[in-house]
């Protein structure tokens, strides 16, 4: 298992967002979502991930946060570095647990 950031892309919060989003995910073979708070903010996108049939882990917020100042070496908050620290988290594998939407 790599550690390596091997793409990224923004998508829109509405029905053709999540088109974009199914689209980019079927360019990997194997894959899983880790999504920050799937009973809280995340749920939705969790749902719907789900819902595709898609393994989803839920990454509790304080677990992503803890792996940003300790990666970053900062506790900033960007989108970009917020996906990176909630990825490596769930590689990470301890608090985790699956997301069921």
């Amino acid at each position: 298992m790599t550690k390596t950031l091997t793409g990224t892309a923004r998508f829109a919060d509405s029905g053709g967002g999540c088109a974009r989003l199914a689209g980019f995910a079927r360019r990997r073979d194997c894959r899983r979502w880790a999504v920050e708070g799937c009973r809280g903010a995340g749920r939705p996108l969790a749902q719907r991930l789900v819902a595709d049939g898609e393994l989803v882990l839920d990454v509790p917020a304080e677990l992503a946060a803890r792996v940003r100042v300790y990666f970053q070496g900062h506790g900033r908050k960007t989108d970009r570095d917020d996906a990176v620290s909630i990825g490596l988290a769930a590689l990470d594998g301890s608090g985790i647990a699956p997301g069921y939407g």
